[in-house]
């Protein structure tokens, strides 16, 4: 968050959380995935009418599933009250991004099969409750957004299946990186904001 330049407030006075969750009791991916933007759009919304935004945007960070929650709320913040909220308004900082527009899971992983194929791998996904999330891609075009993904990472960067292993080892590691490893990433993929 520092890098994209979020200054962490005394006692991190600045920072609140807001759970997003993995699973709904009862419930599929899809019900989760949704819950968790319906949540953070109308948390946004109301810092927004509460004036927390006057002084500089809110930085909103997300990993793994809440980053695909956050490339969906962005949609639906972008229209909100006829485009109150302006590309300063919020800053959007993902990491292991499953929807991410350099290769993510969602967005990749129905390419792989043939054409013939993918009706039934989509109704495999609904049949499972994530049809909804399949084919998501994280956008370039509302408000800043930096996505952050480990070259090994099967679901930031899926790479026609050559990175599998990845989706269950590289995926756990971004929370445990040191400063002087994000210090040394490589240079970013620019696309739109």
């Amino acid at each position: 968050l520092k890098a994209s330049g979020f200054d962490v407030g005394p006692n991190y006075d600045n920072v609140s959380t807001l759970d997003m969750p993995e699973v709904v009791s009862g419930g599929t991916l899809n019900t989760a995935v949704n819950d968790g933007v319906s949540s953070l759009v109308s948390t946004i919304e109301a810092d927004y009418q509460a004036g927390d935004m006057a002084s500089g945007p809110l930085y909103v960070f997300g990993y793994s599933q809440s980053s695909v929650v956050m490339g969906m709320a962005e949609q639906q913040l972008a229209a909100y009250d006829n485009g109150a909220l302006t590309h300063g308004a919020l800053d959007f900082v993902m990491v292991g991004d499953s929807a991410s527009s350099q290769g993510g899971f969602l967005n990749t992983f129905l390419d792989e099969f043939p054409t013939s194929w993918q009706p039934y791998i989509i109704d495999a996904f609904k049949s499972f409750g994530a049809d909804e999330v399949l084919g998501q891609v994280t956008p370039n075009d509302y408000f800043p957004t930096q996505v952050y993904s480990l070259s090994g990472d099967g679901w930031s960067i899926y790479d026609n299946g050559l990175n599998n292993a990845g989706l269950f080892s590289d995926h756990l590691e971004y929370l445990g990186l040191t400063s002087q490893e994000i210090a040394t990433a490589g240079a970013p993929v620019v696309d739109g904001m």
